[in-house]
């Protein structure tokens, strides 16, 4: 039994010296193996079985942990998430969870919605974080966002709105006014000076003051 004990350890003793993918050697076998390989049950190195997508894997059981690109793990190795049965591969999703391939964030254009990334209003150029659809901000400043979450098209003399879409302030707000009726209105160039919510002439280049001109 004893010289039976003996040639076992002679011949893991052999394979710690004979194993080139260690990196690390120690008298009890490989501590450290090079990159692709993994410390089997005998402290020798073997190759990892997880394929080339494997970003960080067990070190213990060459099991993937997580992978590069959109890949997922299944069962300790790297797969596609397209073929995944936990999950579907959605080509508008930005980020996914490498472990799950769960989708995390979406393309511009795209909102998130169970999971999912749905196409959005394209006038939106953020959305809400409640999965409707709804726009947290618009593109450009022609377009106000709506009490309903929705990017329409205002007065292009205005350089904010309110939820309504009526001016909040105006372009070039020295030259112009907010009118009775809530839109950005250019003051008349007879006047000098001028009330900036009405619009009436304080003063006249030339002329008498009245109302909304000099004459």
């Amino acid at each position: 039994m004893k010289a039976f004990t003996f040639v076992i350890l002679a011949l893991i003793t052999l394979s710690y010296a004979q194993d080139n993918n260690c990196q690390t050697k120690t008298a009890s076998g490989c501590s450290n193996c090079w990159s692709g390989f993994f410390i089997g049950p005998l402290g020798v190195c073997k190759s990892i079985p997880v394929g080339a997508n494997c970003n960080t894997y067990n070190m213990t059981t060459g099991d993937c942990l997580n992978c590069w690109s959109n890949d997922v793990v299944v069962s300790g190795v790297c797969v596609a998430a397209s073929s995944a049965s936990t999950t579907i591969q959605n080509p508008n999703c930005a980020t996914s969870n490498t472990s799950t391939g769960a989708c995390i964030s979406c393309w511009q254009g795209f909102y998130f919605s169970n999971g999912q990334c749905l196409q959005g209003n394209p006038l939106c150029k953020t959305f809400d974080n409640s999965g409707t659809g709804a726009c947290g901000s618009c593109w450009g400043s022609s377009y106000y966002l709506a009490a309903n979450g929705q990017c329409i098209q205002g007065n292009g003399l205005c350089a904010t709105y309110t939820n309504t879409g009526l001016c909040a302030t105006c372009w070039a707000s020295s030259y112009y006014y907010i009118n009775a009726v809530g839109l950005c209105a250019l003051v008349s160039g007879t006047c000098k000076t001028w009330d900036p919510n009405t619009g009436n002439c304080l003063s006249c280049w030339w002329g008498t003051a009245h109302n909304l001109t000099c004459y």
